[in-house]
């Protein structure tokens, strides 16, 4: 049963996907069947991590991330998400190699 992506202002990259600056977004059209644990990004090789530039989303809610210079893992188990958006809302570009998303058991 496969998700369907809203995406807007994001850019093939090479080997991964350029979030622009000023709004550009990625974000489930509909829910996925299954609870989201947590969702993963990591940066694309070559490039800069700059964590607080992306906000993740779920509903309503605005999601804490843990980060270290590659990668912000979002933890959602402490709600019933099951679907969300990845937003670039600064005046810099974000270069993300890799969404990885868990769902709960």
């Amino acid at each position: 049963n496969g998700v369907q992506f809203d995406i807007y202002n994001v850019a093939h990259f090479g080997s991964g996907m350029q979030f622009k600056k000023g709004g550009s977004y990625l974000q489930t059209h509909a829910d996925f069947d299954k609870k989201i644990k947590t969702i993963k990004l990591t940066v694309t090789d070559g490039k800069t991590w700059y964590p607080d530039n992306l906000t993740l989303t779920c509903g309503s809610a605005t999601i804490e991330a843990t980060s270290d210079e590659t990668s912000s893992t979002y933890d959602l188990s402490g709600g019933d998400y099951k679907g969300f958006k990845i937003e670039n809302t600064s005046n810099y570009a974000v270069y993300v190699g890799k969404i990885e998303i868990t769902f709960a058991e």
